[in-house]
């Protein structure tokens, strides 16, 4: 399998709805994702977090705890 090719399933993993909710409860994901977007030492770690983030507001319940998770906004 090709590096492409696992992060392509990685993020339709990600991506599903009904996993989303549940990756937002798993301790220090959130902050993980904030780090790497906002202080990621490439670009490339800065897009990965961006999109982790844009993964979890794809659940419709993590929308508003987004919003008040403290740097996300």
């Amino acid at each position: 399998e090709s590096h492409y090719q696992r992060q392509r399933r990685h993020s339709i993993i990600a991506n599903a709805p009904e996993n989303a909710a549940r990756l937002f409860e798993t301790a220090g994901v959130v902050d993980a994702m904030l780090t790497a977007a906002q202080s990621g030492e490439t670009s490339e770690l800065k897009q990965y977090g961006l999109g982790g983030l844009a993964s979890l507001a794809y659940a419709p319940e993590n929308k508003a705890r987004l919003y008040e998770t403290k740097g996300v906004v």
